[in-house]
């Protein structure tokens, strides 16, 4: 069973108003298959329409955190009440246990809230999706941010936005799998030394070598991304990052400059 992924936004906060180039990046969303969704805002609604997908398509929500260039709750309950008008059916929401019912009332007839927790995997049709601690801090003390580990027949992609390096207990669950693809946070790039935000954000050099423990094979046993698997790039910062063209000409495969409306398949 293969995997279609769209990324639908791939900048930070930071992505106020397009480049003097013109160059933008909505907020970072993903669609999985065009039914399940990675975090949702007004930029991913956008996107959706601009790509010609229906809005009603959309069957599950999973969220990564609270912050607001990923959930925004207006852009939910649109989807949410196009899905109840054309289908009939509740748009199904995950998010991490502390805060995801603050936000989105369970008693609401056009979604169902389910609370996550990390390291429990759930299941979604075809799909299981598991929950990985982040390095990543909300307003909300008790928050946990979330990265995920999706998996699909004998495929797996690794969805890790936002955070910083990875946290001691997300590594000991992921050093006993393979993984086909890993969908990385990436705000802060190269030349920017001592910037503060490398204590919940990655940099380019940061995911540099992390991709070279992952890559190889350790005593644990064999390397954790497989022979080719990209290395996409993604919650870039307009502010930490050159243009588009001139960041592809710097890097070579595995790494991969996500950008707005992206699309791969895995599998």
């Amino acid at each position: 069973m293969s995997m279609e992924w769209i990324l639908l936004g791939t900048g930070a906060a930071d992505w106020q108003k397009p480049r003097e180039n013109g160059e933008y990046r909505g907020y970072t969303s993903a669609l999985l298959d065009s039914h399940i969704l990675l975090d949702c805002t007004e930029h991913s609604l956008r996107k959706m329409q601009e790509l010609g997908i229906e809005w009603a398509q959309v069957t599950d929500l999973f969220f990564t955190h609270s912050h607001d260039d990923h959930c925004d709750v207006e852009a939910v309950q649109a989807i949410a009440e196009a899905r109840q008008k054309v289908h009939g059916s509740p748009l199904r929401i995950y998010g991490e246990g502390s805060w995801i019912q603050t936000l989105f009332a369970p008693e609401e007839s056009c979604w169902q809230v389910s609370r996550l927790s990390a390291y429990e995997e759930v299941s979604c049709g075809d799909y299981r999706l598991l929950p990985l601690a982040a390095n990543h801090r909300t307003e909300r003390e008790t928050e946990i941010a979330l990265s995920y580990l999706v998996r699909r027949g004998g495929h797996a992609v690794l969805y890790a936005l936002d955070g910083a390096w990875m946290l001691n207990k997300t590594w000991q669950v992921l050093r006993k799998t393979t993984i086909d693809a890993w969908i990385v946070d990436c705000t802060i790039g190269d030349g920017h030394e001592g910037d503060y935000r490398i204590f919940e954000h990655n940099s380019l050099p940061m995911v540099r070598a992390m991709a070279n423990t992952l890559m190889a094979k350790t005593p644990y046993g064999p390397p954790v991304l497989k022979q080719g698997a990209p290395i996409i790039l993604n919650h870039l910062a307009k502010t930490l990052h050159p243009c588009q063209e001139e960041l592809e000409q710097r890097l070579q495969p595995p790494f991969v400059v996500a950008r707005d409306g992206m699309r791969f398949r895995i599998g």
